[in-house]
């Protein structure tokens, strides 16, 4: 399905869609569209005037905000199948809907999820992997801190502020600190390959961004994070780690992940999270609804895929391997028989704004 990307629809498109809604559903239809088809009740979407022009597009600019614009569309849609008013106004984005003989067998049942091609899959996959370190060093306390980093550029790896926090207050730490690529063992714990490691450069903070407090609130209420509170850091690496050659794969070039342009956090499409679980291997926890839902100044993204301490700073993909966040955390509550409600990351695309605003767009090292 080809994306509607983020504030994708001109003013006079939007124009088009919020009389297509109009003249399509009535208050309490439009309301009930937005609650069985899209998945959300009006009031997390737009709760204010009741008159019926304001309500369709105070919906219209949410989901503008949230990347969801297609989605709502497909859920207008299918609501109402004959309307040839939204059928057209879907037609420009190759989004019209189909309808499907009766006698047919198969269906889709998520329209956000697509079919994959398992050979160029598992190539993408097998892409990425070399590209993910684990993350260790040991604190001024004894205490050995470990997390998953990723390469997004030939000397550059993401991890969280928080793995690195130590270190960032403590610059003497920075010796300790080891990123280790391509460690492998089998079932038995016999190695494989014992990996390659790397240190900092003399120079190695190339940016960071601290967390929130809220980040740790049980019950944060209406609080979000605010937009330079993004808890990544980006370390520089003494050498190229992107341009050496992977080992045992000697014909192989490591690579590295290249920040989007934008992302499409839909809600209950996949996300996979690749990461260093407190064990030396490199683990996948995959979710083919993991994405829940994001806060409302898109800093934050929730979701169900798991993750363990030593997952922090873990890239995670949607189901064609596109990086569309930096895991850092999980549910805080922590109160006797609860059972964790979501894991959290910060969207890529909310850190490469920061960097662009800051000045150091990361194309800029490569």
């Amino acid at each position: 399905m080809p994306r509607l990307l983020r504030k994708r629809l001109l003013p006079n498109q939007v124009s088009q869609f919020q009389k297509a809604l109009l003249d399509a559903f009535d208050p309490i239809s439009f309301d009930n569209m937005l609650q069985v088809d899209f998945g959300h009740r009006r009031e997390s979407l737009y709760f204010g005037n009741f008159h019926m022009p304001d309500r369709v597009l105070g919906v219209i600019n949410a989901v503008e905000d949230r990347s969801w614009t297609a989605e709502l569309l497909l859920a207008a849609i299918h609501a109402r199948p004959d309307d040839l008013e939204l059928q057209e106004f879907a037609s420009q984005f190759g989004l019209a809907y189909t309808k499907h003989s009766k006698k047919a067998f198969e269906r889709i049942i998520y329209e956000s999820h697509s079919m994959l091609d398992p050979d160029v899959w598992i190539k993408s996959l097998a892409e990425l992997l070399p590209r993910v370190c684990r993350i260790s060093y040991t604190s001024l306390g004894n205490n050995r801190i470990t997390g998953t980093g990723f390469l997004v550029a030939p000397y550059i790896v993401m991890t969280n502020y928080h793995v690195m926090e130590d270190v960032i207050h403590n610059p003497a730490l920075a010796s300790r600190v080891r990123l280790r690529f391509d460690y492998k063992e089998d079932l038995d714990g016999n190695v494989l390959s014992s990996g390659t490691p790397y240190q900092l450069a003399h120079e190695w903070d190339y940016d960071h961004s601290e967390y929130s407090p809220i980040d740790t609130m049980p019950y944060p209420g209406g609080n979000v994070p605010e937009s330079e509170q993004l808890d990544y850091a980006l370390l520089c690496v003494k050498g190229t780690p992107g341009k050496d050659h992977v080992q045992n794969l000697s014909s192989t070039t490591r690579g590295w992940i290249t920040l989007p342009d934008d992302v499409n956090l839909v809600p209950n499409t996949p996300l996979a999270i690749l990461q260093y679980p407190g064990i030396p291997n490199l683990m996948l926890a995959i979710e083919t609804s993991g994405i829940m839902t994001t806060n409302s100044n898109l800093t934050r993204v929730r979701y169900s895929t798991n993750t363990v301490e030593g997952s922090s700073g873990a890239p995670c993909f949607d189901a064609d391997w596109n990086l569309i966040a930096l895991h850092h955390c999980g549910d805080p509550k922590y109160e006797n028989f609860y059972k964790p409600q979501y894991n959290q990351g910060i969207p890529i695309i909310a850190i490469c704004d920061l960097l662009n605003k800051r000045g150091k767009p990361l194309h800029l090292t490569n």
